[in-house]
């Protein structure tokens, strides 16, 4: 019966009855390789591999003019609108399989039905657009990008779903990478300043990677957080901060947004109002700040570099009098009579800071496969001397589609490198700021800049030059240079997520996370100064521990429209289990080492009790959201 089939189907060949039979088996052979190029025309040479078939049997030249019937060649070039070509644009014939894809300079070559009349050209980031190709052998299609207006029509809400934003019925905006990037901030936070409505981000004043602290619409607590919650490609990420400074002295440690790489982030999305957060529980009680990340682009491989040099210098000083100066030698007495007294001192001191940031970017692959892979370093010299800040960030991620794009594979590593040396302290103790701002005017300070140390025979040490004995200065150069602090980070984040269509309308996402930072806080006051909290022999604080956090969720999501209806619905369950200070700290305050200034584990006083720290905490939670729209103008959301 096939044969028959195929006989009848090619009747209009020529032969006679001799030969029928043979010609059948030609028709046969002719029709199933037709069949099977449909099915893998992503090469476009159907016409080629047709010919190749039928070689060995006869009249080859009769098949050829019958494939020439049935099929018809197209040529073209694809391109933006700017007239640049598009490589790895997908053109296919609508409603076949005949399909193939744009080389590195636009092109096409394709031999379609000969009944098809539309070509359908789409790219990664550009309008898809129909070329009707009826009486056409070779066309230009010039393809716009995704307007804006289209974009903002599109939001990533919690849990990584993207909804169109008419039906959202709580607040959200989303902003744009080049929003975040173009006046160049040192780091996402600064970025993200007064570029949304509601949004107040407090930025410490310790430098490059210190601690931010983000609010959503006013503070919800008086004595809790009051922080939003940030969340990466659907992952809420760990934000501790390493140290907080109190008004008797500290150091800020950062915190782990300082780790991110702001040049990796596709687009920011700020969620406000409980029905927006209600997915992440009493985590998204102060809101939501969602962070969706670059992916790979299908097509050549496309390079992007940055480069940001950011300068930097000290916005506001307390307001100085120089004209008394003290008398007696008593630091805190006044003369009654008006010297000349030196009045640049405190400017000088501070320095002009320097923040460099190098990235680079590498991106491509085809239709189904795609990569992505980005190298960031930050190096940054503070307003206080001797403060600097290093910072190195690499992440890769790729993407891969499987059994006609109804499976999705993905996933993405980050490392990030962070070193911070000499950070400004704040508080009265151990802050070269307060000798500064104490200093006596009628004295020299260049003296005390210059020879800020003195040998000490009978201790066979140095100690500072200063002036005062009083328990909370110390020579501000003392500090700089006898005083370390050192905190380093190393940080990986790694995610994996599966996404199979497995029903029309309906997607099941399951995705894990983790989240390990190993953290050290090495902060040394050598014997010498002032400070009552600096044993005589010097003081050591020591921390070195790791958090981890793994995190896990499987959802299933249902999009549907039922004529003047619409239907949105997830379902799903997370798990989040969180390990805090995994390690040890010691720190001998007051208590003598056994040699002055020499900070090792072997010098610790006998008695000193090291302290091991840990902490964990689990969440487990199961949710549902639907939101049903009327007309596109109606919606309503039950969570």
């Amino acid at each position: 019966m096939k044969m028959r089939k195929f006989y009848s189907t090619f009747s209009g060949l020529e032969r006679d009855k001799s030969t029928a039979s043979r010609s059948i088996l030609k028709l046969v052979v002719t029709g199933i390789a037709i069949l099977s190029l449909q099915n893998s025309a992503k090469a476009g040479i159907i016409g080629t591999e047709l010919n190749a078939a039928v070689a060995p049997f006869e009249d080859a030249n009769k098949l050829n003019k019958l494939n020439k019937a049935f099929f018809k060649p197209i040529t073209g070039v694809v391109t933006d609108d700017t007239g640049n070509p598009l490589p790895g644009a997908t053109v296919v014939a609508k409603g076949t399989n005949v399909k193939t894809v744009t080389d590195n300079d636009g092109r096409f070559s394709l031999n379609v039905p000969d009944n098809a009349t539309v070509l359908v050209i789409s790219f990664i980031g550009m309008e898809a657009q129909e070329v009707n190709i009826s009486n056409l052998s070779n066309v230009t299609i010039k393809l716009k990008p995704s307007g804006s207006a289209n974009l903002s029509e599109v939001v990533v809400t919690a849990l990584g779903v993207k909804r169109e934003k008419k039906a959202l019925t709580f607040a959200a905006q989303q902003l744009s990478a080049v929003e975040l990037t173009k006046a160049g901030a040192p780091n996402f936070m600064e970025a993200l300043s007064g570029k949304a409505a509601g949004v107040d981000v407090g930025i410490s004043n310790s430098g490059v990677g210190g601690s931010t602290k983000t609010v959503l619409r006013g503070s919800k607590s008086i004595a809790g957080s009051s922080e939003a919650l940030f969340v990466i490609d659907g992952v809420p990420v760990v934000n501790n901060k390493g140290g907080q400074p109190g008004s008797y002295g500290g150091t800020d440690a950062g915190d782990g947004l300082s780790a991110l790489n702001q040049d990796d982030f596709e687009s920011v999305t700020i969620l406000r109002g409980a029905n927006g957060a209600i997915l992440y529980g009493s985590q998204g009680a102060n809101g939501v700040i969602l962070i969706n990340t670059k992916k790979g682009q299908a097509g050549k491989i496309a390079i992007a570099l940055n480069s940001t040099t950011n300068f930097s210098t000290v916005a506001t000083l307390p307001e100085f009098q120089f004209s008394y100066g003290a008398v007696g030698g008593n630091d805190r007495s006044w003369s009654k009579s008006k010297g000349n007294y030196q009045t640049n001192y405190i400017d000088d001191f501070f320095q002009t800071g320097v923040n460099t940031i190098n990235t680079v970017s590498v991106s491509g692959g085809n239709e189904k496969t795609t990569n992505y892979f980005s190298y960031g370093n930050n190096y940054a010299s503070g307003v206080v001397p001797t403060s600097t800040y290093n910072k190195h960030n690499v992440t890769l991620s790729q993407e891969t589609k499987l059994f006609d794009d109804k499976l999705i594979l993905s996933g993405n590593v980050r490392f990030s490198y962070e070193k911070s040396k000499n950070r400004p302290g704040a508080g009265y103790y151990n802050n070269p700021l307060t000798g500064l701002y104490l200093f006596a005017r009628e004295r020299d300070f260049d003296s005390y800049k210059t020879n800020y140390q003195i040998f000490d025979a009978t201790r066979n040490l140095f100690r500072q030059n200063w002036y005062s004995t009083e328990e909370k200065q110390n020579n501000p150069y003392w500090e700089l240079n006898n005083d370390p602090k050192l905190t380093t980070s190393n940080r990986v984040i790694a995610t994996a997520k599966a996404s199979y269509a497995f029903l029309p309308h309906f997607r099941f996402d399951v995705r894990g996370n983790i989240d390990y930072n190993d953290r050290l806080l090495d902060y040394r006051y050598a014997a010498g100064g002032n400070s009552v909290s600096v044993s005589s022999n010097g003081t050591w604080n020591y921390t070195k521990y790791n958090d981890k956090a793994l995190y896990g969720d499987a959802i299933v999501n249902y999009d549907n429209n039922f004529g003047k209806f619409s239907l949105n619905s997830v379902i799903g369950a997370s798990i989040q289990d969180y390990t805090f200070n995994d390690g040890m700290a010691f720190g001998n305050g007051t208590v003598p080492l056994q040699y002055p200034n020499f900070f090792s584990f072997a010098n610790l006083p006998y008695n000193l009790v090291v302290n091991q720290t840990y902490s964990r905490v689990q969440k487990q939670g199961l949710f549902a959201n639907a939101s049903l729209g009327f007309k596109d103008m109606l919606y309503l959301d039950l969570a």
